[in-house]
């Protein structure tokens, strides 16, 4: 099954590889430039005039969007979760070459839990404060407020490690 499967991977590298390139450009651009862009934008203008009803609407609405585009990075992470690992049995490459291992510790390391979190969040607890925002509007803000949150914390961490992914997997160094 195991030599079947390699040589299924390695007649078609190329076209495996180019999913797997896609959907890491997919996953890394779909949420990240949209919430440091417009999303920030939107919470900064409606931090500095609280009151103001249009700035409000506008902060929510970009929030909508990012929800919108969150859909597409959950589409993509199993879709790398799966052609990775399958490019690594065809690849020849090996655990002992630095690059693969730097890029697979942030994987696991960071990606993994923010990952699991991530769709927890966006597809239980968001969908039932979602579905529920009329009959509790201050259960939905919460769940706002906690998103927002999760967005603060893990922000400079991703703006770091996908261009670092990224970086490890074009280039391939072999630094030592």
């Amino acid at each position: 099954m195991t030599d079947s499967l390699i040589n299924f991977v390695a007649s078609n590298f190329l076209y495996i590889k180019f999913i797997h390139v896609f959907f890491a450009f997919l996953w890394g651009l779909a949420v990240p430039p949209a919430f440091t862009v417009y999303v920030r934008r939107a919470m900064n203008d409606y931090n500095a005039d609280p009151g103001n009803e249009e700035l409000e609407r506008r902060m929510w609405w970009t929030w909508d969007q990012i929800d919108k585009l969150i859909v597409l990075e959950h589409i993509a992470w199993p879709i790398l979760i799966i052609t990775g690992p399958l490019m690594f049995l065809a690849s020849g490459w090996s655990l002992s070459d630095p690059w693969i291992m730097m890029k697979l510790s942030i994987i696991i390391i960071i990606y993994v839990p923010i990952e699991a979190f991530d769709i927890w969040f966006s597809h239980f607890y968001s969908a039932h404060a979602e579905a529920r925002k009329l009959e509790d509007p201050d259960g939905y803000k919460k769940m706002r407020a906690d998103q927002i949150r999760f967005f603060k914390i893990i922000s400079p961490t991703v703006r770091i490690t996908i261009p670092a992914i990224w970086f490890l997997a074009i280039v391939k160094p072999m630094w030592w």
